[in-house]
């Protein structure tokens, strides 16, 4: 309950007749004197001063009754006061003051003064009105990258509430309205203008008087801004800054994470949940929400999303992986993935000749399991059919399949079961690696400069060495620094081709161009980094199979490659472009 006060003054004089004849003559004795006989009458006054403010807000309370106090003044001192609520009877108030509880509706407050025989009243009456609330059921207010709001509903907390929506458009500064019919069961908008505004309104008729409760939500339709990018087999994934995720290209084992396996996609389709890491494998795909819980989903065969199965098939929406909530990091590799708690690293999926690095000879490891070896782990990053991670002392590790030189420690090896220390200087401090599917990318601190280094197959270019050998008869064991001796901030290797962004946010890719992944507007295999078209502000950039994306230093998503299965995000162009957008404002 509340107790209000509102000052206002009303004031009644009553003055009784002094028995004087018309005309001002006196009977009785001599003019001037006074008898003693005669009787002072005296005088009577009411003077309402504070009354309970009405109308609009000042009617408004909270909960089922709140306390109301009417103050008033009385003279002389003797005179009585009393007081009535909506013609009750007439109790004693005095101390000129009258307090009373009210619920919802008009209330008319009397008061009566007397002394002898005279009386005089006065009133006064205001309405009072319970508070109730109105709700929309719609996304929230601001910037927006996509034009669907879904079923917006409102509601009103009060039975006999008339609720009321409209859905306005602003176009060069002039709102254009219309009525939402049955925004209480629910009605599908879209935003048709940059600007827009949604109100539920609900109102409540008390004692003649409107009053009303409204909610309203304001969107402005803005480009979608990226902030992470992750390039898979044939698809692709990329998270916005309101941690929405976003999956297109194939869609074979279900990794787009659509409810469904089968054909493709070349439009991004929305993942559910929030999200802060995604990592895009060859046919899976896994992620970690805000809440550090880790998910994957797509093919699951050999145990790669960590479901506990390792049956062929596809998993088509994201489950849960454990029920740890603060996995850091996530890589889904060729037929196996893994991930990073902290410092400790773990490994699941394809095991065949125990390649995880994790105790268990099992070939298929369905559930996450702790790398040995002892080590603290900084980054991880799953290739093809081989693990590479960098420790929290900046030195590099691989293990599993080792042939072709793509573990980089100097030799030619069928498998290794432990991570294994890549050759390099004791000087050396890897910043960021990347295992592809036979080859291994890093960047590495070495004294002043930052420099990429590649080392494994080195057919095709795509080691960035100067050397081509399509017969795959060429590869390095331990680590060569990208041709050209450019500092770089970033690399990702491929299956067959790799890219980095250098120091002035260029992107540069070398190795296999057969579908244009290379993105410098050739076809032809490059041995040495060769520009990406177009490119002068990348932050990011990942290469896929036969594909690359980058990400922009303002946000925006670029692909380029291969165009088959929508993997680029667009029904067509190889060349360098940004991903298609068509959940913003429909185009004419």
């Amino acid at each position: 309950m509340m107790r209000k006060a509102w000052w206002v003054a009303l004031v009644v004089g009553v003055c009784a007749c002094s028995g004087d004849e018309p005309g001002g003559q006196q009977s009785g004795p001599d003019a001037g004197e006074v008898s003693d006989t005669d009787t002072a009458t005296g005088e009577l006054s009411l003077t309402i001063t504070a009354t309970p403010e009405s109308g609009g807000e000042a009617s408004v309370f909270a909960g089922e009754t709140t306390l109301e106090e009417v103050r008033f003044e009385c003279g002389p001192a003797e005179c009585v006061t009393e007081c009535s609520h909506n013609d009750g009877a007439f109790v004693a108030c005095p101390d000129g003051r009258f307090e009373l509880e009210v619920g919802e509706g008009e209330h008319q407050v009397v008061v009566r003064a007397s002394l002898g025989e005279e009386r005089v009243e006065e009133s006064t009456s205001f309405v009072r009105v319970c508070d109730f609330g109105v709700s929309l059921e719609a996304p929230e207010g601001g910037d927006r990258y996509y034009r669907d709001l879904g079923l917006v509903r409102g509601s009103c907390d009060r039975e006999d509430c008339v609720l009321s929506c409209e859905f306005c458009a602003v176009v060069d500064g002039t709102e254009s309205c219309v009525a939402v019919e049955s925004c209480e069961q629910g009605a599908a908008l879209e935003l048709s203008a940059v600007e827009s505004r949604l109100k539920a309104q609900g109102c409540v008729e008390v004692a003649g008087e409107s009053f009303c409760r409204e909610e309203v939500r304001s969107y402005a339709m803005v480009d979608p801004v990226w902030t992470k990018l992750s390039v898979g087999g044939a698809h692709s994934c990329g998270i916005l800054d309101d941690q929405s995720l976003w999956c297109w290209g194939s869609n074979s084992a279900g990794q787009l994470g659509q409810g469904a396996s089968g054909g493709s996609e070349s439009q991004a389709q929305r993942v559910g949940g929030a999200w802060e890491e995604v990592s895009a494998g060859r046919e899976h795909t896994c992620g970690i929400q805000v809440d550090g819980s880790l998910w994957c989903w797509g093919q699951q065969e050999y145990g790669r999303v960590g479901n506990g199965s390792d049956a062929y098939g596809s998993l088509t929406s994201p489950q849960r992986v454990g029920s740890a909530t603060d996995w850091a990091e996530v890589s889904a590799g060729g037929q196996h993935s893994c991930g990073r708690r902290g410092t400790n690293l773990f490994c699941w999926g394809h095991n065949t000749g125990e390649r995880l690095g994790v105790e268990s000879n099992e070939s298929e490891v369905t559930t996450p399991l702790l790398v040995g070896g002892g080590l603290s782990w900084e980054q991880v990053s799953a290739g093809g059919e081989h693990v590479c991670g960098i420790s929290t002392q900046g030195k590099a590790y691989c293990w599993g399949r080792g042939d072709s030189g793509r573990l980089g420690n100097g030799a030619d090896e069928a498998i290794r079961t432990s991570p294994t220390e890549v050759d390099a200087l004791s000087s050396w401090s890897f910043l960021q690696i990347s295992a592809g599917g036979e080859h291994t990318c890093a960047i590495v601190q070495t004294g002043s400069a930052v420099r990429a280094y590649c080392w494994g197959a080195g057919s095709y270019g795509r080691l960035g060495t100067e050397v081509t050998d399509h017969d795959a008869h060429y590869h390095e064991r331990s680590p060569a620094l990208v041709d050209g001796g450019a500092e770089y901030s970033q690399v990702s290797a491929g299956v067959r081709h790799s890219c980095g962004v250098d120091a002035e946010g260029r992107g540069q890719c070398w190795g296999s161009n057969s579908d244009r992944q290379l993105g410098d507007g050739r076809t032809g295999d490059a041995a040495s980094p060769s520009a990406v078209n177009q490119s002068d502000d990348f932050a990011w950039i990942g290469t896929g199979e036969m594909h690359s994306c980058a990400l922009t230093q303002v946000g925006e998503a670029w692909c380029w490659g291969q165009v088959v299965d929508g993997r680029l995000g667009r029904e067509s162009d190889a060349a360098p472009g940004p991903v298609a957008w068509p959940h913003g404002l429909a185009q004419d």
